[in-house]
Formats: structure tokens, sequence, C-alpha cells
């Protein structure tokens, strides 16, 4: 059932948010943790936390080619639940792990689970149709404050005595706290939008005449599968805003005029703005990543080359890395 009051609708988003931060992105802050506290406490080398941020977040790419169709299929709530079972595994076997491939295996999980989480709280921003670019950017930006969980692992590991283990171990219990409260929470089905009191489909005097000339429809609405929007008859065209358009390209015989949503999968697959967006968006994401893993090894590269030139400087401890 959709919420229809502005309290409900607001804590809805206020908790994805929170899920969001929390879950959703922790790989982000991974410079955080990688030459203190994983190099100190958990004897890992400077190499070897490279590699695992490396191999983690590439497989973490593709988590989004999965996940998204157990949300086609199963819905929000158990999207969700999936996801922080693997992300809250993940951080329990890190706080356990004493071997390289441990690590690797554990930050992949919490790699991978991540995206799920966003792809089932994104959904949320249809509760506010007056706002939803603002609902969805909240949403989506909230992943930015995940780094801060590891930050927050180093500031704790650097003013106390506790370990690596206790961390991640405490925090996979707010992974799978968090997983409980998803139950209870997310529907099995993503939140529509409201009814608009518009009817998107009012033919008019020229669509009639179209209609008329034209006597027949043309041949992309048959070529489409038996559940497309396209179809003659199906149930669903009234929801889809841009179907109206797209029904009026069909009647013309215009396949430049039709909507990319309303166009077949393997078309939307194909077609030059999805390719577009899909390379910006890894190109990107390599190099956010790149830099991610790789700064702090160019840092200690130009802080040693500094001591060798001038090793009796007074700053030199100032420069120091641990």
């Amino acid at each position: 059932m959709t919420p229809s009051s502005l309290g409900q609708r607001t804590g809805l988003a206020l908790f994805a948010i929170l899920q969001n931060s929390l879950v959703g992105g922790l790989v982000y802050g991974w410079a955080s943790i990688d030459r203190t506290l994983l190099v100190s406490d958990a004897k890992l080398s400077f190499d070897e936390t490279t590699t695992i941020f490396s191999l983690a977040s590439s497989v973490g790419m593709f988590s989004s080619l999965l996940m998204g169709p157990v949300l086609d299929m199963y819905g929000p709530r158990y999207c969700s639940l999936l996801a922080h079972a693997i992300v809250g595994t993940g951080c329990a076997l890190f706080a356990v792990a004493h071997s390289f491939v441990a690590f690797l295996i554990a930050t992949i999980l919490i790699s991978f689970g991540g995206p799920g989480i966003q792809l089932s709280i994104v959904h949320i921003c249809n509760l506010f149709p007056s706002n939803q670019y603002f609902a969805l950017s909240s949403i989506n930006g909230s992943i930015s404050f995940s780094f801060l969980v590891f930050v927050a692992f180093g500031v704790i590991w650097e003013a106390t005595d506790i370990s690596f283990r206790a961390l991640f171990g405490a925090h996979a219990l707010i992974v799978y706290l968090s997983m409980i409260l998803s139950w209870f929470v997310w529907p099995d089905r993503p939140y529509d939008m409201p009814p608009s009191p518009k009817n998107y489909y009012e033919p008019t005097i020229e669509d009639q005449l179209v209609e008329a000339m034209t006597a027949h429809r043309h041949s992309l609405a048959t070529e489409q599968p038996l559940g497309s929007f396209l179809r003659e008859g199906n149930k669903h065209l009234a929801k889809h805003h841009s179907f109206a358009e797209s029904r009026k390209a069909i009647d013309m015989g215009d396949e430049l005029l039709i909507s990319l949503k309303d166009m077949p999968f393997l078309k939307q697959l194909t077609s030059g703005s999805y390719v577009r967006a899909v390379l910006t968006f890894l190109i990107t994401c390599f190099l956010a990543n790149l830099h991610v893993a790789s700064i702090s090894t160019e840092v200690r590269k130009i802080t040693t080359w500094s001591y060798c030139i001038n090793p009796f400087s007074p700053k030199k401890r100032q420069l120091r890395i641990r």
C-alpha cells in the first residue's frame, strides 16, 4: 500500500538515505583504512591492500547486472534482503579473516552487495512527484556518505585499542539489523507515482484524421513481445506518459519519433543514448576508483623522494606516512 501522508513518505526517504549511507558504498572509504588499520593491524602489505580494492571494485561494477533482475522478479524487499545479506556476510568474514584470500573475498562481498541497496530504494522518489528529482538526487547522492564509515573506523582505531575485527564485527551487526528492518519497511512491488488527473491519451481531431488516413497500425506495434506497452489492448498504456507521443508516431509510421522508453529492449540496449551513458559511467567510475586506489601510493612515493633529496630536513617527520 502506497503511503499517503507526507510524514510516512518522508520517513521512508530518510530511512532509505540512512541505509544507503551505512551499507550502500562502504568500499568508497577504503583509502581511510588501507595504509593504517589494514597494514598495522591486519598485517597486509601496501600492494595487497591496493590489489584487494582494485579487484573488489571491478567485481562490484557487475553487481547491478545481477541485482537488477532480482529487483524485477522479486521486488524491492527481497532485493534489499539479498544485498544486506551479502554485505553483512562480507563484514563478518572480514572480522575473522587471517589471509590475503579471505580479506579479498570479504571485500568483494562488501562491494558486490552495495549496488543492490541503492537499486532497492530508488523507487522511493516516486512518492514525491512534485520534487521527484530532488528526492532522486538525495537518495542516490547519499551513497557518498558511505566513505565516512571507514573514516570512522580509522579514527576509532587510532584513538582506542579497538581492533579492526571488533569494528567490522560490530558493523556486520548493524547491517543485519538494517536487513531485518527492510523486511518490515520495503514493499514487494516498487511504489508507483500517484495517478495524474490528466488523461494522457485524449484523441484530438488531428489524431482521428491520422487514424483514418493510415487505417492500420505500423508494423512496429505488432513486433513487440506480448508484455510490451506498445501491444494493442495492453491495459497498462494509460499509466505511461510517454505512450501518447509514441502512439502518434506509430500511427504516422515514423519510428524516429517513438520514445526510447517504448522501444523494444534490444533497440534500447543498442541505442546511442544508452551506449553513451554506459561509456560515460564506466570511464568516470574507472578514473575515480583508480585515484582512490593509487593516491596513497603516489603520495608515499613523493614523500620518499623528498626525504631522499634532503634526509636531514626538519620537516621529514611531518611528511612521514604510517
